[in-house]
């Protein structure tokens, strides 16, 4: 019914979790099991199975993701454990990072832990 509109169809299909190219490399190697976000909602939950992908559209898909934590977080609350988790070099380079889409110290963003699922 939808297949033939393509507005419609990204409307329809399944969250992701979507990542930067360089984040799903990290990703694959195991040096990322967090990321966060700043939607209003989740859009996951904890046990669910999730494509991960490259952002884009549409979006690429390289991995199976299982989310096992969500919580809400401030950006101040990020520590160099989380970042480097999270792919980054240090804590600094994840607030630089949020800062430059003008986010402050005081923002709340969805921490989602996640683990790859074997294939």
């Amino acid at each position: 019914m939808t297949s033939g509109n393509p507005y419609l169809r990204s409307a329809v299909q399944k969250p992701h979790v979507g990542f930067q190219l360089q984040m799903g490399r990290a990703h694959l190697k195991g040096k990322k099991d967090v990321t966060f976000s700043r939607r209003p909602t989740p859009r996951v939950k904890v046990g669910g199975v999730h494509d991960a992908a490259v952002i884009g559209y549409p979006p690429k898909k390289f991995a199976k993701v299982e989310v096992v934590g969500l919580r809400k977080i401030k950006l101040g609350e990020i520590d160099e454990t989380l970042a480097k988790r999270d792919g980054a070099a240090s804590a600094r380079e994840v607030s630089t990072h949020w800062k430059k889409q003008g986010f402050g110290l005081d923002k709340e963003v969805w921490l989602v832990e996640f683990k790859l699922q074997k294939s």
